[in-house]
């Protein structure tokens, strides 16, 4: 009895030692805030149908992340000089040989005007309303049981 909480409070030390040093960020990992910087950078814009915008800056090409909720807002078009300020997210590609570069969008300039996202715009699954239904609306179900010609119950 006494080795089995001897051990469960050496497991309870670990676990927060462990959870304080990932919240100052001591530890590194695939997504850990160590690896992610804030960059600005400039280039021209290469917009292709279906795909994400890619900003080509000194020969580099990063792949811009904007929410799709305010993407349809942006005016702009291939070829464009752009401005982009944002945090760079660098992980290596499914066959190991190069590096992916990705900028989380903060704010970009454009042909003279100036974009800035804000902190909490979100995308993804949560924008489509209740999980129940995945377009957004409150479950139209169709009756449990359907409406027949019969007698209605009598009351005692």
């Amino acid at each position: 009895m006494k080795r089995t909480a001897l051990f469960g409070l050496v497991l309870l030390a670990v676990v927060t030692l462990a959870a304080g040093a990932q919240a100052r960020g001591g530890m590194t990992g695939p997504r850990s805030a160590a690896q992610i910087d804030e960059v600005e950078l400039t280039g021209r814009l290469v917009l292709a149908e279906n795909e994400l915008p890619v900003l080509v800056s000194g020969g580099v090409e990063y792949t811009l992340r904007i929410p799709p909720a305010l993407s349809t807002e942006l005016q702009v078009s291939s070829g464009q000089q752009a401005a982009i300020s944002g945090y760079l997210v660098e992980r290596a590609s499914f066959d190991l040989l190069t590096t992916q570069r990705q900028v989380m969008v903060r704010s970009m300039e454009v042909g003279g005007t100036r974009y800035v996202l804000p902190a909490d715009a979100r995308g993804g699954r949560h924008m489509m309303g209740d999980r129940r239904d995945w377009r957004g609306r409150a479950p139209q179900r169709a009756p449990a049981v359907p409406d027949s010609p019969r007698a209605p119950r009598s009351r005692r």
